[in-house]
């Protein structure tokens, strides 16, 4: 997948490559199809002869970087990314497997729509201490709708912040983790 960048003067200059982070990736069909949210921050990149999409993150001079792997154990003849639609926000991306198997009808189809995580908490007073469990990283922390770019640590599971939020204060927590929020699949069988 090459990334060009609008220069504001009509052209599209190339500015970085990525490729799949499978260590397998012969065939996979890695970026036959590709969404990002509105702002270009989160970019699903699908891979579906591997049964995966891959979640890219853009860093503060539009470098993507590696973020996560969507998988929902669909087997790879099942086309798993066959398409991908991120919402403006990229909070949540529509994942198509048109071959999935639904009720015992082959190639029947589901859609699976699924939310990456953003926590939010109310500062209680004490040095604040959250634990997530399956998260890679933290992408983007806010106090009452103010970024937060330092005076906190991601270690291992664990978010914890130097100086302590005001009581009251609301924080919120985005992370590269998805979970699944809804799987939709045609009934019946498809009038010829």
């Amino acid at each position: 997948v090459h990334i060009h960048t609008f220069d504001g003067n009509a052209s599209f200059p190339w500015t970085q490559s990525l490729s799949s982070p499978s260590m397998s990736n012969v065939g996979d069909l890695y970026g036959a199809s590709v969404s990002a949210s509105a702002d270009g921050v989160w970019l699903y990149v699908s891979a579906p002869n591997a049964g995966n999409v891959y979640v890219y993150q853009a860093n503060a001079n539009s470098y993507y970087s590696y973020a996560n792997t969507i998988s929902v154990g669909s087997s790879a003849a099942a086309q798993f990314g066959h398409n991908v639609k991120a919402t403006s926000t990229g909070n949540q991306v529509a994942i198509s497997a048109p071959y999935q198997a639904v009720n015992g009808v082959s190639a029947a189809g589901t859609v699976y729509i699924v939310d990456r995580s953003i926590e939010t908490f109310v500062a209680n007073g004490n040095v604040y201490t959250t634990t997530y469990s399956n998260v890679n990283s933290v992408s983007k922390v806010t106090v009452n709708g103010n970024l937060v770019t330092s005076g906190y640590t991601f270690t291992g599971t664990t978010l914890t912040f130097t100086t302590a939020p005001t009581i009251g204060s609301l924080i919120n927590v985005e992370t590269n983790q998805f979970n699944l929020l809804e799987t939709i699949q045609k009934i019946g069988r498809a009038h010829v």
